[in-house]
């Protein structure tokens, strides 16, 4: 979502292993609590399972070597439902900090940037802790081509 008449954008903060990483929330379809979830046979470490909702399988991602989170602290406890087009996956996170308008002039590039693309950029949110901005469209992409990759070699 953008104000048109100000130019930020509307991000879901989340925070995952002590780190706080925001989804603009065109990207984000809906925000619910880790549900149960069905085991996926054969599927990479990443893929912590899927669930239904609303007669729709949704995949569910733990986000960890996406984004660069080498130890994670706890399990996640909440999920950020992602759609781009027809691809739906769900990111899981420890928990959703709250949504922050951005914007575009307060971004500054991501180091990380040209190894994950999605790893866009980077500001200070108003409680002045750095935030990792992710490209919606660039996350979902990247997930979907891992999970069809690691369905063609399994």
């Amino acid at each position: 979502m953008k104000d048109s008449s100000s130019g930020l954008v509307v991000h879901l903060v989340a925070q995952r292993a002590g780190q706080r990483f925001s989804l603009p929330v065109s990207s984000v379809r809906e925000v619910l609590p880790l549900p149960e979830l069905e085991p996926v046979p054969l599927a990479p470490a990443a893929l912590l399972g899927s669930f239904q909702l609303r007669g729709e399988i949704v995949p569910v991602v733990c986000p960890d070597s996406l984004l660069a989170i080498e130890y994670p602290e706890t399990p996640p406890a909440v999920l950020a439902l992602l759609q781009e087009g027809d691809a739906l996956c769900a990111l899981a996170f420890d928990r959703v900090l709250g949504v922050v308008s951005l914007s575009p002039s307060d971004l500054l590039p991501h180091p990380l940037s040209l190894q994950r693309p999605w790893m866009a950029h980077l500001c200070v949110d108003p409680k002045h802790q750095l935030v990792t901005v992710l490209d919606g469209a660039a996350l979902v992409g990247a997930i979907i081509e891992r999970l069809r990759f690691a369905a063609v070699t399994a």
